[in-house]
């Protein structure tokens, strides 16, 4: 369904949502041992459709996101498929607005297998040996996305939305987990001093998006006040790039789940091609089928960032499935709709 609307506001990259999702996983576990006692943090979820990747920190307490001393890189990575070795992960660095990250990734540019059990051994001089094991579930399939335009008001304020109604069969039997994100794919646009000047790159882009659905857990975009929020107050303007849902009260059945996009935060950030004023962008909506151990450290994790604001809330012990260590080692396959369309129109200070 095509939407045509002006944009009228900047929007948060991909890139800006991987350098504070890193940052928020190495600084915000809560951990009940020694402060002495340092452990090494994993953070690697298994994707079908992207290769392996593994974040690897020194857990510390109150570091500086900006100090990069808490990045290991002496690790030996080892990734086992099905009880065989797949893959050694390598160490590559990147560095964003004067900020450094880093990731363990595979050497073969490998992409992980749907119904297939995973494990991982890390070994790094001075630690314990670090071990854990996942398998990752089957995709289950979108079956439709109906959309309409409606509008959301927010305090005295109202703005045009598109209303996606994401619709799957949960399959029986067992529990099942779901993971639901969209992006897009646009132009970005980097300046720097010196001789490079400014410069424009096809990039990944996080759409962000509202659900008022009550059995749904996310981590709010503002981080300063991140958590699953109370949805009584409709008028409240709640974005958030990623939620989850388990199958309690939909186990076996086709269920519908309803989220709102803003079709005007598709612009680019960036000069249009060719004096183009306007263009056209895909929704990548992208429903992932989760395992427990991954939907546990979700839950967790988004409630701690709640609670650790509230000063008589009793603390939030983040789940791990990390042996000799905390973070998450997890998998996830996906089913992929992108039949929505949506006509942006550059950014005005970019024309």
């Amino acid at each position: 369904m095509n939407i045509p609307i002006k944009s009228k506001s900047p929007f948060v990259v991909y890139i800006i949502f991987f350098i504070l999702l890193i940052t928020a996983c190495e600084s915000d576990l809560k951990l009940d041992i020694h402060d002495s006692v340092p452990l090494l943090t994993v953070n690697c979820i298994l994707k079908v459709d992207e290769s392996v990747k593994m974040l690897l920190t020194e857990n510390q307490l109150l570091q500086n996101p900006s100090d990069s001393s808490h990045l290991i890189r002496n690790a030996s990575v080892h990734l086992i498929e099905d009880d065989a070795f797949l893959d050694s992960l390598v160490y590559k660095e990147y560095k964003f607005n004067g900020q450094i990250t880093s990731a363990y990734v595979s050497s073969k540019d490998y992409k992980p297998l749907a119904g297939h059990s995973y494990q991982i051994k890390v070994v790094v001089p001075a630690y314990k040996s670090i071990t854990s094991s996942t398998v990752i579930p089957q995709p289950v399939q979108i079956i439709s996305i109906d959309t309409i335009s409606v509008y959301l008001k927010n305090g005295s304020y109202t703005y045009k939305v598109l209303e996606c109604t994401v619709r799957f069969k949960d399959p029986t039997p067992g529990k099942n987990y779901y993971k639901l994100s969209i992006d897009r794919f646009g132009l970005f646009k980097i300046c720097q001093s010196g001789p490079f000047g400014c410069t424009t790159h096809l990039i990944k882009y996080n759409a962000s998006f509202i659900c008022y659905d009550n059995n749904t857990v996310y981590r709010r975009i503002d981080h300063n006040s991140p958590g699953p929020i109370s949805l009584e107050n409709e008028n409240e303007e709640i974005w958030f790039d990623e939620l989850f849902i388990a199958d309690d009260v939909f186990n076996g059945n086709i269920y519908e789940l309803k989220v709102y996009i803003r079709p005007d935060w598709f612009s680019d950030w960036a000069y249009p091609p060719a004096g183009e004023n306007i263009t056209y962008r895909t929704a990548y909506i992208r429903l992932y089928s989760v395992n427990e151990e991954y939907y546990k450290y979700s839950k967790s994790y988004f409630n701690h960032l709640f609670m650790k604001n509230d000063l008589f809330s009793e603390p939030v012990q983040v789940y791990s499935n990390i042996l000799n260590g905390t973070g998450i080692f997890s998998g996830a396959s996906v089913s992929i709709d992108s039949s929505i369309i949506i006509p942006v129109r550059y950014n005005p200070q970019f024309n």
